[in-house]
Order: C-alpha cells, then sequence, then structure tokens
C-alpha cells in the first residue's frame, strides 16, 4: 500500500511534458497467489484461467452425480423393499438390524469404491491427451473417502425400506402401504429430469451465444487472409517492406497487402495522449494508436460512417478516428477537427470517421481507436503485413510466399497464420464450454431416462398380476402404458418448463 501511495508522488517528476501532465499515474500491486483464475486485465500479456468457466464445470459435474445418486437410491430402495422376505427371515433367525444395516452398507461401498477405481483408470488412460496438471494424491484420497461416506449414507438409509413395510403389504400391492408408489420415488425422477432440461438449456444458450459472438467475424474481413510477422524495425525497413509487397503481388491469388502494427483478434495495446488543438485548457486523454497503411481499412471490410481514408500524399498530417473516439473528444463533426496527437510535432486533421469494430471478441467494449499511416511514427512500427488472397492459400502457394520472404529477408525465419485461425482462438475456451456443456446434457437425459426406464420395468414387474387381470378385462396397451407412466409423465410436463 506504502508503493502504491508513493507512486503517484514519484511519477510526477518525470511527466514534465505538457502532454504527460494531464495523465495520473499509478500502480496496482497484486499478490501472486491471486493472479491466476481472476479476471485478466486489459492488455495483459499472460493467459490466465477462468474461475467462472471452473465454477460451472464443478456445478455441472455435480449435477450429474446428483443425478446418478438419485438414480441409484431409486433403484436400491426397489431392492430393499424385494428383500424383504430375505430380511425378515433372517431377523426371525436372529439378526439384528445393524446386521442388516451393515450388508446393506458394505454393498453400496464396495459398489461405489468399484466405480471410483474405474473413472481414475480412465482418467489415467486419458491423462496424455487432456491438457491437464498433476493431481495431487491427497485430492484423489480425499474424494475416496468422500465417495465412502456416501456410499455408506445411501446403504444405511435404504437398508430402512427392507423392514420399514409389512410383507403381506409389498406381495398384495396395497397402494397405500408400497413404497414404490409414494411420493419420494417421483420426487427423485423429477429432480433428475430438472436437472437434466437445466443443463441442456445451459448448452443451448452457451452454442447460441458462441455462434451469435462468431458472427462478428463475418463484419470483419479475416476470411482468406494470411499475415506474416515482420521482424524488428530499423534504418531501411521501409524500402525493404516496400520491396516485399511489391515481390507478393506477382504471386497468383493475391488481392490486396498491408502492413500494420496490429490485427483484428490483438489488443492494440499502443497508446498516446491526444487532445483537440483547439481546447485551450489542453485536455489530452489516452487512445489506442493503429499505425497502418492506406490498404488496411480495404483489407479488412472495415467501412467509414463519414468522411474518407487518410492519403499517401498526405499522411503526415490526417488521422482517421473510430465512433468511440469521437464520444470521448466529445464533439459530433468530427471531419475537420485538428488534433494534438503525443509525439507529433504538428497537428494532425481528422479526415474520417470509422464505424466501431470490435478488436478484439464481443465480450470486450468499443475502446477509442485512431489510424494512423505507419510511416509517421516510429515510436509504433509495423509488426504484420496482412495478406488478402482471393481464395484460403493452399500450401503451394504458402511456399512461392515463402521463396519471396526467403529472397527479401535470407537471414530471418518465416512466420505467419492465419487471419481467421487468429481471431477464432479467442472463443476457444467458449468452443469448450459449449462442446462441455452438450456433452453432459446428453450424460444428463441419458442416465435420466435409464433411471426412469428401469424404475418402470420394476414397477412393472411388481404390479404383474394387476395388469394380467387390467388384460383380461381389455385394457389396450397404451392404458397399461399410461397406467405405469402417468404418476411422472404429468409432474414432468412442468418440471421441464420450469427449469428452461
Amino acid at each position: 500500500e506504502n508503493i502504491e501511495r508513493s507512486f503517484p508522488v514519484i511519477a510526477k517528476t518525470y511527466t514534465t511534458g505538457k502532454v504527460l501532465q494531464n495523465k495520473q499515474w499509478g500502480i496496482r500491486l497484486t499478490p501472486l497467489k491471486d493472479i491466476h483464475l481472476n479476471k485478466r486485465l486489459p492488455y495483459e500479456i499472460e493467459e490466465k484461467g477462468n474461475r467462472k468457466i471452473l465454477v460451472i464445470y464443478i456445478s455441472v459435474a455435480l449435477g450429474i452425480l446428483l443425478i446418478g445418486l438419485a438414480n441409484y437410491l431409486n433403484i436400491y430402495i426397489m431392492e430393499a423393499v424385494q428383500r424383504s422376505r430375505k430380511v425378515g427371515i433372517r431377523m426371525a433367525l436372529g439378526a439384528s438390524r445393524m446386521d442388516i444395516r451393515k450388508d446393506f452398507i458394505c454393498e453400496t461401498v464396495l459398489l461405489f469404491l468399484a466405480a471410483y477405481v474405474l473413472g481414475c483408470g480412465i482418467l489415467e488412460i486419458l491423462w496424455p491427451y487432456l491438457p491437464l496438471y498433476s493431481v495431487p494424491y491427497v485430492l484423489l484420497i480425499c474424494i475416496g473417502l468422500f465417495f465412502i461416506g456416501l456410499g455408506s449414507f445411501l446403504g444405511w438409509y435404504a437398508s430402512g425400506y427392507s423392514w420399514k413395510y409389512p410383507i403381506y403389504s409389498i406381495l398384495h400391492e396395497a397402494p397405500d402401504r408400497n413404497p414404490l408408489s409414494g411420493t419420494k420415488v417421483s420426487c427423485l425422477v423429477l429432480l433428475q429430469f430438472f436437472i437434466a432440461s437445466f443443463l441442456s438449456c445451459f448448452a443451448f444458450v452457451v452454442c447460441k451465444q458462441i455462434a451469435y459472438m462468431q458472427e462478428e467475424e463475418k463484419s470483419i474481413g479475416v476470411e482468406k487472409v494470411y499475415v506474416l510477422k515482420l521482424p524488428p524495425f530499423k534504418q531501411g525497413m521501409e524500402f525493404v517492406v516496400a520491396q516485399l509487397k511489391n515481390r507478393l503481388k506477382e504471386i497468383p491469388f493475391v488481392e490486396r497487402l498491408s502492413v500494420s502494427s496490429a490485427v483484428p483478434g490483438e489488443e492494440i495495446a499502443s497508446f498516446l495522449s491526444n487532445g483537440l488543438y483547439h481546447d485551450t485548457l489542453f485536455r489530452t486523454q489516452p487512445y489506442e494508436m493503429l499505425c497502418c497503411d492506406t490498404s488496411f481499412l480495404a483489407l479488412y471490410g472495415l467501412s467509414l460512417k463519414e468522411g474518407r481514408n487518410f492519403s499517401d500524399e498526405s499522411y503526415r498530417s490526417e488521422v482517421v478516428i473510430n465512433e468511440a473516439a469521437v464520444q470521448q473528444l466529445g464533439i459530433k463533426n468530427a471531419v475537420g477537427e485538428k488534433l494534438v496527437v503525443e509525439c507529433m510535432d504538428t497537428p494532425m486533421t481528422i479526415v474520417g470517421v470509422l464505424k466501431d469494430y470490435h478488436q478484439l471478441s464481443l465480450e470486450n467494449p468499443y475502446t477509442p481507436i485512431m489510424m494512423m499511416d505507419w510511416r509517421c511514427l516510429d515510436l509504433i512500427p509495423p509488426c504484420y503485413l496482412s495478406i488478402r488472397f482471393t481464395k484460403r492459400p493452399d500450401p503451394e502457394i504458402l511456399e512461392k510466399v515463402r521463396n519471396v520472404w526467403n529472397i527479401t529477408f535470407a537471414n530471418v525465419e518465416m512466420s505467419g497464420f492465419y487471419e481467421t485461425d487468429f481471431y477464432e482462438a479467442q472463443f476457444k475456451d467458449g468452443q469448450v464450454l459449449a462442446v462441455v456443456s452438450a456433452g453432459t446434457s446428453l450424460i444428463a437425459f441419458a442416465i435420466a431416462c435409464s433411471g426412469l426406464w428401469l424404475l418402470l420395468v420394476r414397477i412393472g414387474n411388481n404390479r404383474m398380476k394387476e395388469i394380467g387381470i387390467r388384460k383380461i378385462l381389455g385394457a389396450s396397451s397404451l392404458q397399461l402404458f399410461h397406467l405405469l407412466v402417468s404418476k411422472f409423465l404429468y409432474p414432468l410436463l412442468w418440471v421441464v418448463p420450469v427449469a428452461v
């Protein structure tokens, strides 16, 4: 805290320039343990984890676990009820309730441990193909103990149904005493389908969200664009870049070329303090500065709201700004206004207003951007050369690009990427989340439906005599189906909309 408070005072001794004096300098220190899994700050280099997505994954896993437990509890209660005669005989021969409970608990614990060991084995097999780090053995032991405790509780709870109801009420299927016709079983089934429906709706929303965000890619012309990373700029590089562009134009299917300090999908991260020339108070604010050539707007399909692009003839005195920059400047008619640009000796004229576009994904708001010719400032050199082709470049075309590169930069290895892949990399976490949520929703529905099917089979077997009598009296298959399913079907008609 003392460092944070003292830093602005120290910074004032170095902000002697007129432009810099309007800036407020500060520093914020973050504990090392708080860096990861927190929201990524603007222009931060590190690729962080996402705490929200991690919480979603854990919640989805717990939801599926809850569905499985409800399913298992339903089946095991039926199993306990059907073992009533066996339990009754054992108790008549002197077995205590604790002896009966021990049997049920041991069965459940052994089954849970077998499932846990099987899951760990599958994870061990898939480990080389998953982007995971080592898991502490203490955590695995704790999870194993959790399943032992959970199995013990479920075994203890289900064992009570083996002597809770008189044997004659089960054998004669008395509806008022039969646990299979109780509300607990129905509530567990409804809980399963509620969670499964909720996960399905969540997966649908995530998929639609990612699809909507990727639609922004179509508003920026990143398709059929291949980007070359330029080597560090030095004296005379302007002539070398011009020579490279002329040679690349001779390659078939090359439509347009442009150099720039940043490309869509990357933070611009170059700031200058600028303000209006006629402002007597000389108020300046930071703006993202994108240095490029006159072909940049056309190559990426960016459109102007008003005015025109800066020209090659007067590139040192013209600038194009976006709508967010106009709003930050606080003016209505931006075209023709003069700006004081940091590090520039003469004022620059706004010749065009660019429609706002997302330099990054839709998660990030519009930022004030000013575009100027890359030859104006050595402080912000161009880092990329974008090449638009008439079709997506195949390896043969890229080999010709590599040959031209080797002729121009004999001692520098060519490095490049497809702009489409680079721009879509922003949605990687969301795409993984969409796939995981869709897969888990299918698994949840499969578990819930299989549990309901087994439940109906058990109920049908338990009511075999009744079904036979109804069949003799003329009941149709549809009526018998309605007899078994109606208890669960009608509640599901309102449970699913509630989950949605």
